[in-house]
C-alpha cells in the first residue's frame, strides 16, 4: 500500500481492533476518560489518524510488556507537565520499559517518565580503561571519578 495514502487516510475503531486488538469498548473508555481521544469524532464514529495509530501502537506495546494502564496514564500526565513543548510524547520521544516503569530519552538523557528521575548511564569498558590507565601511568596523581588521563570521547548510546 502507498505510504502517503496510508498516512492520509482515516482509521476507525474496527481498523484499530483488527490491527492491534484494542476493542471498540477500550477506545470508547479511553475517549470518555480523556486518556486518548481520536483526532475527529462525530456522534456516530471516531476517526483516527495515522499519528493516532502510532500512539496507539506504543500504548498497546507498553500494555503487552506489562505496564499498567494506570502507569501509562500517569506517565503521560507527567510528561505533559515536564515537557510542555512535546505535543505527542509517544511519537516524538524514544521510550523504553522494564515492564513496570516507562523510561524516556530526551535531549541526550534518560529519565523515568512519572518521576522525572534521571538515569546514570556509563560503559563499564570505559571505567575499565580508566583504571588500567591509572595503574600503568608513572604519574602518581589520584584519578578523579569521571576524569580520565586519556582525551575525552563523545558519549554514545549503548
Amino acid at each position: 500500500m502507498d505510504p502517503i495514502a496510508v498516512a492520509n487516510r482515516w482509521f476507525y475503531s474496527r481498523d484499530i481492533e483488527r490491527i492491534f486488538g484494542i476493542t471498540n469498548r477500550q477506545l470508547q473508555y479511553w475517549d470518555e476518560t480523556g486518556f486518548f481521544k481520536p483526532t475527529e469524532k462525530s456522534p456516530r464514529r471516531r476517526k483516527y489518524s495515522f499519528l493516532d495509530l502510532i500512539q496507539l501502537k506504543v500504548i498497546h506495546d507498553l500494555l503487552l510488556k506489562g505496564v499498567s494502564l494506570r502507569k501509562i496514564r500517569k506517565s503521560v500526565h507527567s510528561l505533559e507537565r515536564m515537557l510542555p513543548s512535546v505535543a505527542f510524547p509517544f511519537v516524538e520521544l524514544e521510550i523504553a520499559t522494564d515492564g513496570e516503569s516507562i523510561f524516556i530519552h530526551h535531549r541526550n538523557s534518560w529519565f523515568e517518565a512519572d518521576t522525572g528521575q534521571h538515569m546514570i548511564s556509563f560503559r563499564v569498558q570505559d571505567l575499565y580503561s580508566s583504571v588500567v590507565d591509572a595503574l600503568t601511568q608513572p604519574d602518581s596523581r589520584p584519578l578523579v571519578i569521571g576524569q580520565s588521563r586519556r582525551p575525552r570521547r563523545q558519549m554514545t548510546q549503548v
